[in-house]
Formats: C-alpha cells, sequence, structure tokens
C-alpha cells in the first residue's frame, strides 16, 4: 500500500514537473517574443525617423542652386564656342563648334526635368563637344589666334565636371530609389516577422494548456 502510495506520488510529482516545465517554457517564449516585437518596432521607429531625417535635410533651394550653376556653365560654354567657331579658319573646325554650340543650348532646354534617356543624351553632347574642343586645340590651322584659343579653353573649363555632375544626379536619383524599395522591405519583413512570432507564441501557448490537462 504505501508502494503505490509513494508510486503515486512520484507519478504525480513527475507530471507536476512536467507542467512546471512547460509553462517555464511557454513563458521564455512570451518574453523571447515580446522582446522581438520589441526590437522589431524599435528597429521601424528608427528607420522612419531616418527616413524623416533625409527628407528633412533635402534643401531644394540648394539643388536649385546645383542646377543653376551647372545650366551657367553650359551657357557659359555655348558662347565661347559660338565664339570660337566665328573665329577659326578650318571648315570641320567650325562646323563641329556650331553642332556642339547647338547641342549645349539643347541640353540647357531639357536640363530641369531631363528624363533618363535625355539625361544621357547630355552627357554625350558634353563629352563631344569636349572631344570637338581638343581636336581644334590641336589642329595648328584651325586655332592660329590666340583669341580663339582662349575661347576654346574657356568652353573646356566650362564643361569640366559637368559629365560628372549628370552622372552623380543620376546615382543620387538611383540611392534615393533603392533606399525607397529597402524600406518597403523592411517594413513588411517587421510586419511578417511580428506575426509569424506571435502565431508561433499562441500555438504554444495552447500547446502548453493541452499538454498540462
Amino acid at each position: 500500500m504505501e508502494a503505490e502510495k509513494s508510486t503515486q506520488h512520484q507519478s504525480d510529482l513527475a507530471a507536476y514537473r512536467r507542467r512546471y516545465n512547460r509553462l517555464i517554457l511557454a513563458f521564455k517564449l512570451f518574453f523571447i517574443s515580446l522582446a522581438l516585437i520589441t526590437l522589431a518596432i524599435i528597429t521601424y521607429l528608427i528607420q522612419s525617423e531616418s527616413s524623416s531625417s533625409s527628407l528633412r535635410i533635402y534643401n531644394p533651394i540648394a539643388a536649385a542652386t546645383e542646377s543653376g550653376k551647372f545650366n551657367h556653365s553650359l551657357q557659359s560654354a555655348a558662347d565661347e564656342l559660338q565664339r570660337a567657331a566665328s573665329l577659326t579658319n578650318s571648315a570641320s573646325c567650325r562646323q563641329g563648334l556650331q553642332i556642339a554650340t547647338l547641342h549645349l543650348r539643347e541640353a540647357i532646354r531639357i536640363s530641369q526635368k531631363p528624363s533618363e534617356e535625355q539625361r544621357v543624351q547630355m552627357g554625350n553632347w558634353i563629352t563631344a563637344a569636349e572631344e570637338i574642343i581638343d581636336s581644334c586645340l590641336d589642329d595648328p590651322s584651325a586655332a592660329p589666334d590666340g583669341r580663339l584659343r582662349a575661347a576654346l579653353v574657356g568652353a573646356a573649363a566650362d564643361l569640366r565636371d559637368r559629365g560628372v555632375f549628370l552622372m552623380s544626379r543620376r546615382a543620387k536619383m538611383l540611392r534615393g530609389l533603392w533606399k525607397a524599395v529597402s524600406d518597403v522591405i523592411l517594413e513588411n519583413m517587421i510586419v511578417v516577422c511580428a506575426c509569424a512570432l506571435q502565431m508561433l507564441f499562441v500555438f504554444f501557448l495552447f500547446w502548453t494548456i493541452i499538454k498540462s490537462r
């Protein structure tokens, strides 16, 4: 009789310990899930604050000033090339300078809100103008006059790094696009992870309750 009571007591104690361990596991899972959800929310808030800060840092006046400098450089280069075309003795150089002048003026016209194709075209026009200037400077018969050389050198100085400016604007646009996409992905991942953790916790909670009976 005593042996049966002892066996029953040990069985009850073992069952109690199993229920206790399951409850401890459930609480651990609950706190882990709560910590992960809190971390996900904090990460989302930090990311949102970073995006808001980026928007506040953006200065449309500075962007307009930078674009204005770009247009001013192209306008100055076009004027210098037009003056050089009237001074050169070479027909081929004159024709090239006139075409480059037209292209630069067209680039100024479309520079406010250019499409990606137009941006590439503007870069090609600037590169072509620089090549024409170099060819005219290398041709002694095309640039015998000091005034002509000065005009060509001035135009080259105005065009310097303008192509780099176009590429930097494109790079900024791509970085902005990538940031927007990554923000959307991060937000969706946070929502999915939070829902998955909640479902996991509910599942283990029901499992623990059922097993504890």
